[in-house]
C-alpha cells in the first residue's frame, strides 16, 4: 500500500537469493501435482487384488503394447531385447481370476524431502506411511498434521514406506520385499528426482527465448501414467520407476517466478563453483530483466501450476 496515495502497488524485492539447482533449460520438468497424481493413480490400480481391465493402468499397458512403444534405448540389439523383456514382465496384466496379493509402495526420500509424494500416494490408497526412526523424527519436526496422522512405526501396517532415495532399484526393491513377505506379495518403488527428466526432442533447449519458455505449450511439461516406464531389471513382483519430481523449482518455474516479480538483484545459490556456470546463470538473470523491461511483468495462470 502506497503511504501517500493509499493505492496498492507492486512491491519490489531488493535482493533475491535464488535456488538455482535446475537453472538449465533441460530441466523444465512437470509440476509436482501431476507427477504425484500419475504415481497415485497407478498405485490405486495396482492395489486391487485382482487385475481390472477397466483400470487406467491396465488400459495404458495394452495401448503401449499394441503400439509397440518402448522407452529404453540401448547400444546393442541384445540389450534392447533383454530390457524389452523386463518391461513386458514388469507391466504384464495378471489373470483376472488370480489374486495378486497385497501391494507395497516404496518411495525414495532424502533426509528431508519427497514427503508430499508419499502423502499423495497414501491418501489415494487410504494407507498408513512407515518411515525409519531417523526419518520419523524429521517428519515429526515438520509439524504437518495430515502427515502425522498417517505415520506409523509398524511397517506391516503401512502400504507406503519411506526409504533412502539411493536404495530404490529393482534388485534392491526385491530384497526389501523379502523382509515383509509375510504381509506383502508385490512391490512398486519410486525414485523421485528432477534429474530423471528428459525433455522432448521437439523442445529447443540450447538457448530458448524467454517468451517461448513462458508462453509456449511445448514448454508446459505434462505427466500422466503413460509416462511411467519400469526401469531395467523390473519384474511383475518388484518394479522400480524413476519419476521427474523435485522440491526444487524447475527451469520454467524459475523463469516464471523471476519474470513475475520486480527484483533488483538475483544471487544464485547453487552451481556457483565454476566461472562458466556462474556466467550462464548471470546470462539468464539478464534475459529475465530484459523480458520484463520489454513486455512487463509475467502474469502466471492457474494452468501454469501456480
Amino acid at each position: 500500500m502506497d503511504a501517500v496515495s493509499g493505492k496498492t502497488r507492486q512491491q519490489k524485492i531488493d535482493v533475491c537469493y535464488l535456488d538455482t539447482t535446475y537453472l538449465n533449460p533441460k530441466y523444465a520438468f512437470p509440476n509436482q501435482g501431476e507427477v504425484i497424481k500419475a504415481c497415485a493413480d497407478m498405485c490405486v490400480s495396482l492395489n486391487k487384488v485382482r487385475a481390472d481391465d477397466t483400470d487406467g493402468w491396465e488400459q495404458m499397458k495394452r495401448d503401449r503394447a499394441g503400439k509397440g512403444m518402448t522407452k529404453f534405448v540401448q547400444k546393442s540389439s541384445d540389450a534392447v531385447k533383454e530390457e524389452d523383456n523386463d518391461d513386458a514382465d514388469a507391466t504384464k496384466s495378471s489373470e483376472g481370476t488370480k489374486d495378486r496379493g497385497k501391494l507395497l509402495v516404496v518411495v525414495g526420500t532424502y533426509s528431508i524431502g519427497k514427503e508430499r509424494m508419499c502423502l499423495g500416494i497414501a491418501k489415494a490408497m487410504d494407507s498408513k506411511i512407515f518411515a525409519p526412526p531417523g526419518k520419523m523424527r524429521i517428519c515429526a519436526a515438520l509439524e504437518d498434521p495430515e502427515l502425522d496422522e498417517r505415520l506409523t512405526r509398524d511397517p506391516r501396517q503401512a502400504q507406503v514406506h519411506m526409504t533412502p532415495l539411493f536404495e530404490i532399484r529393482a534388485e534392491t526393491l526385491d530384497d526389501y520385499l523379502k523382509d515383509y513377505r509375510d504381509t506383502f506379495s508385490r512391490a512398486v518403488g519410486f525414485r523421485p528426482t528432477g534429474w530423471n527428466y528428459r525433455p522432448p526432442n521437439s523442445r529447443f533447449t540450447e538457448s530458448p527465448l524467454v517468451q517461448t519458455v513462458l508462453h509456449s505449450n511445448n514448454w508446459k511439461s505434462n505427466f500422466t501414467m503413460r509416462d511411467l516406464v519400469p526401469q531395467r531389471g523390473s519384474t511383475s513382483r518388484a518394479s522400480s520407476f524413476g519419476v521427474p519430481y523435485s522440491e526444487h523449482s524447475s527451469f520454467r518455474e524459475l523463469t516464471m517466478f523471476c519474470c513475475a516479480l520486480r527484483i533488483d538483484k538475483i544471487i544464485p545459490t547453487v552451481n556457483v563453483g565454476s566461472a562458466k556456470s556462474r556466467e550462464k546463470m548471470k546470462g539468464w538473470c539478464e534475459k529475465w530483466a530484459q523480458e520484463k523491461k520489454k513486455n512487463g511483468l509475467f502474469r502466471p495462470k492457474e494452468a501454469d501450476g501456480w
